[in-house]
């Protein structure tokens, strides 16, 4: 497991924002990855991002070479448009899923993001509200529910981090 921290700790408004320097951190975190696959051509790679981190992670998968693949790219409350260019420019790159958990209840990324702004610099909803607008056989998109509330995720931004919800959809 390679964790990548990408920007101030409790600087999430700076850091959504600092567009230039998240393109930064993903082209150099897309060459490890690019180096990895290389030495290691039949590896398993997974890219998992939480919030800002999921804005990243979709950087990161877009900026990879063209004849670089990861398995799976999995989002959590990703900061980032629902309306990015998937299909052009991150499904070629994953060889399985992109999974992108999803919840309207999430204000952080749902009025959050349309205030202060999203990873890729804009100002319209979140992914991690509302899901992407894209269709397409490898995006798996999961929507928050109320049975969630059994495993204690009653919709908010932080309710991902409860041990039971991760447990029952977010490790299979």
């Amino acid at each position: 497991v390679g964790i990548h921290p990408w920007g101030p700790r409790f600087g999430w408004i700076r850091n959504l924002r600092a567009y230039q320097r998240n393109r930064q951190t993903a082209r150099a975190v897309a060459a490890d990855l690019a180096a990895y696959r290389r030495e290691h051509p039949d590896a398993v790679i997974h890219i998992f991002g939480y919030s800002g981190g999921g804005g990243l992670a979709v950087m990161i998968a877009q900026a990879l070479p063209d004849e670089v693949t990861i398995n799976r790219l999995v989002l959590v409350a990703p900061a980032i448009s629902y309306r990015y260019p998937l299909d052009t420019d991150v499904l070629p790159h994953v060889s399985e899923l992109l999974v992108n958990f999803a919840s309207p209840l999430d204000l952080q990324i749902g009025a959050g993001t349309r205030l202060f702004g999203n990873m890729d610099g804009t100002t319209h909803g979140g992914a991690g509200a509302r899901g992407f607008d894209t269709v397409a056989p490898k995006l798996v998109q999961v929507h928050w529910r109320w049975p969630m509330l059994a495993q204690g995720h009653p919709g908010n931004h932080t309710a991902y981090l409860s041990p039971l919800w991760q447990r029952k959809y977010l490790l299979p």
